[in-house]
């Protein structure tokens, strides 16, 4: 147990301080666990603010906003190629016609 009163107050603020950066990584946590293509820039807002107030370290802040993007870019792609299939399917579903009918050529002299 801290003796001097500055010691026992450095030891409440570490306490609050640890409550404090535990809530933030849980919200840090949730929000790259379950960040989508729609929701990658709050994201990646959130993990900055977090490499800045000290709760994690730059680096890691950069490999998660790497992580986060290349999954809302894949997300985005496999959403763009089930779209094109959906497109193209129902382009092909009605039945073909037959084709136009050639216009006779005239030979030039």
């Amino acid at each position: 147990m801290p003796r001097t009163a500055s010691a026992k107050k450095a030891l409440r603020v570490a306490i609050t301080n640890a409550e404090r950066n535990k809530i933030q990584r849980t919200v840090l946590k949730r929000t790259v666990k379950n960040a989508t293509a729609e929701t990658a820039s709050a994201a990646v807002s959130v993990i900055n603010k977090a490499a800045k107030r000290g709760i994690l370290s730059k680096a890691r802040a950069a490999r998660l906003t790497s992580q986060v993007m290349k999954r809302a870019a894949t997300a985005q792609l496999a959403k763009r190629s089930t779209a094109g299939a959906v497109k193209s399917a129902k382009k092909a579903a009605p039945a073909k016609k037959a084709p136009a009918a050639k216009k006779p050529t005239t030979k030039k002299k």
